[in-house]
């Protein structure tokens, strides 16, 4: 495999888990399953701040380094992931209610 190849996956690999753990709390959750995908991709948001924060701690490379950087990387993540948690939390609901499964 390419260098480039292998250096793509950990930048999927959030948005591609969010998808999947907004998909999976709309098809697990009981009653309130567009509210628990809201607050799924807020707490999402929240740890990409983190991780980012975590990246520039330990002296990695960081374009938005420190707190206030790691403040920002969760605002302006707050979207994407609003986007693929309630957008597959939309589909799985949607797929329930108007098919047999």
């Amino acid at each position: 495999m390419e260098a480039g190849r292998i250096m793509l996956l950990p930048l999927i690999l959030p948005y591609a888990g969010a998808a999947i753990a907004g998909g999976l709390t709309g098809h697990h959750a009981r009653r309130g399953k567009i509210f628990s995908a809201i607050l799924l991709s807020c707490a999402i948001a929240v740890g990409f701040g983190l991780l980012n924060f975590a990246w520039s701690a330990v002296g990695m490379p960081a374009d938005l380094g420190g707190l206030k950087g790691s403040a920002w990387v969760a605002i302006l993540s707050l979207p994407i992931s609003l986007l693929l948690c309630v957008g597959s939390a939309l589909l799985i609901v949607w797929k329930q209610r108007y098919t047999n499964t």
